[in-house]
């Protein structure tokens, strides 16, 4: 997200849309397929600081509604 009257980008998460959300395809699906497997104890989602890690779980979570989650950090 590009800020009004300023250079920067917003490093803040945010639920993906539109073309945003198709290039991250990838990681929601892979996300889901994790989730299906029985023996995964853990999933770790790693990535440098504002990657859009919080975003793809944010958007993942906005989307599946049929899992129960619990956010810590």
């Amino acid at each position: 997200m590009v800020l009004s009257n300023t250079k920067f980008n917003s490093l803040a998460p945010s639920i993906l849309k539109g073309e945003e959300l198709e290039k991250n395809r990838v990681y929601l699906d892979a996300l889901q397929e994790a989730l299906y497997v029985t023996e995964n104890k853990n999933i770790a989602i790693i990535g440098n600081y504002g990657s859009g890690k919080t975003s793809i779980i944010d958007t993942f979570i906005d989307m599946h509604k049929e899992f129960i989650y619990l956010k810590l950090s």
